[in-house]
């Protein structure tokens, strides 16, 4: 949540800060908010809408079928991790490029370009041997699937249908299960996977291990060579003194000799040594980038993506789809429990503000609105739009729920009752395909009640009632009486003023 972090620093700096601009701005939005609470709670909508439990139950079956249910992106802190690793391995050969790529430059000019090539380096590599981990898995979940097909005889074709995030997830949960898999990650009826990354990655990794080897190498014989040349030149100078006869010295130089040629072996040993450990550990760096990228890759097409419109790199964007839609909680309870205190953050910007307009404004302002009752503002917006659009549907499996991972709609529960919100024992029983979803709704009904006063359209309310578990539907059935004799009461009413 480092975006979430970088928007509440935003909001809260002094003089420029979305608080500060806006402590004056007294103009009335709609449904008597507040212009700058408006302003203030949008800017962490984006961060802290909450799915209802039917739409997370959908991303939770996406993500089980697609085999990304459990598994987490790789974040900030291990991609700096790997990249700094991929960097200091690479500083030795960057050392040997330098200095063929810089032999006639200053230090400073060679000490600049050997940082450019480590950073070059370090950055092909590691995205290099990701992406050929993340496409390794993908490509093995895919094969595996074909080939437990064929294992098991079925009729008829590996992939069926392609369900997308916001289909019902259920539409195919009478076939198997890696036909159920297959609809979710392939892209064509063809799509057999790729070991394409796999393949650059090793021809790289390869390359760099045989050319950065035999670059030392001749590094190592040429340093011998000098050192040895300097020893022959220092032994055999014509014009060193020397009182002692021929016989008696020569002797001497020969075993001076013998010691040179056998340091030098001895340091042509431990420099190959050498070489080869450095060989090792960059290959061991490499397997360590292809295995970030293989445990945390996604198959899923949908699973974890860069939200449209957001930033280039990845760690820093925005991202929709299953895994961000549910924060990577496997249960509704944990993931609701997870975007309290990020609630909290909220109400406590928005408190500030209001006092700050109370002040400055010189009648009483009676600004008692929480995040809260603003997600469940934006909640009614975005079922009346939804349902206008969908008004003319008939047979919609999902008239309610329909929406993309891109724009959540937030759950529509007030503040007070949420947390009042229990899964049932008795609604957690088989259901029919057409209620699949809908069986975790309290035994109050509170969550049923809420989302149907959610819906403007009569119609839609039905097909929503109709696709409840026939306990609870028996359960809202005096409450749905009592609401309509109020409406007719009130229309009752209505006339009565009409005579008088």
């Amino acid at each position: 949540m480092s975006l979430f972090c970088w928007t509440d620093l935003f909001v809260r700096f002094p003089f420029i800060g979305l608080i500060a601009r806006n402590s004056r701005n007294f103009e009335t939005g709609r449904d008597g908010w507040m212009n700058a609470e408006e302003k203030l709670c949008s800017a962490y909508k984006k961060f802290i809408s909450q799915i209802p439990r039917e739409k997370f139950l959908q991303r939770i079956e996406y993500l089980k079928h697609a085999g990304d249910l459990g598994r987490t992106p790789m974040g900030f802190a291990r991609t700096l991790f790997l990249f700094l690793l991929v960097a200091a391995e690479s500083m030795g050969f960057s050392y040997l490029l330098g200095t063929w790529a810089a032999s006639d430059g200053s230090a400073a000019l060679y000490t600049q370009l050997m940082y450019g090539i480590v950073a070059v380096l370090a950055s092909i590599l590691a995205m290099i041997t990701h992406s050929a981990g993340a496409q390794f898995y993908r490509t093995r979940l895919i094969r595996s699937c074909y080939t437990r097909y064929r294992e098991s005889g079925s009729a008829g074709f590996h992939s069926t249908r392609v369900i997308s995030l916001s289909d019902d997830q259920f539409a195919d949960k009478d076939e198997p299960s890696e036909t159920r898999c297959l609809n979710r990650i392939i892209n064509a009826p063809h799509d057999m996977g790729s070991y394409g990354w796999s393949w650059v990655a090793g021809t790289f990794v390869v390359a760099i291990f045989v050319l950065s080897g035999v670059m030392r190498f001749s590094h190592m014989q040429a340093e011998l060579t000098r050192e040895s040349q300097v020893v022959e030149a220092a032994t055999s100078n014509p014009f060193a003194k020397s009182t002692l006869p021929r016989e008696l010295v020569k002797p001497q130089q020969e075993a001076d000799r013998k010691a040179a040629s056998e340091a030098r072996a001895s340091t042509a040993v431990e420099g190959g040594a050498a070489i080869i450990i450095l060989g090792v550990i960059f290959v061991v760096t490499q397997i360590v980038g292809f295995d970030f990228g293989y445990r945390f890759g996604f198959a899923g097409k949908e699973t974890y993506k860069r939200a449209a419109g957001s930033a280039s790199i990845w760690w820093w964007s925005s991202h929709d789809g299953a895994y961000a839609d549910t924060w990577g909680y496997s249960t509704h309870d944990a993931y609701w429990g997870a975007m309290q205190p990020f609630k909290d953050i909220v109400n406590l910007r928005l408190k500030t503000l209001q006092q700050r307009l109370k002040q400055n404004k010189p009648q009483n302002l009676q600004l008692t609105r929480n995040f809260d009752d603003y997600l469940l503002f934006q909640a009614r917006i975005a079922e009346t739009s939804k349902n206008t659009s969908f008004a003319s549907t008939e047979g919609d499996a999902y008239p309610h729920t329909v929406g993309t991972a891109s724009a959540p709609v937030p759950v529509a529960v007030a503040p007070a009752e949420s947390s009042t919100v229990k899964p049932s024992p008795a609604a957690s029983t088989a259901v029919s395909p057409a209620t699949a979803g809908l069986e975790t709704f309290d035994p109050n009904c509170v969550q049923a009640k809420q989302e149907i006063e959610a819906i403007a359209d009569v119609e839609a309310q039905k097909r929503f009632f109709e696709r409840l578990p026939k306990d609870v539907r028996e359960a809202l059935k005096p409450w749905l009486i009592e609401r309509k004799d109020a409406k007719a009461a009130a229309i009752s009413k209505a006339e009565l003023d009409a005579l008088f």
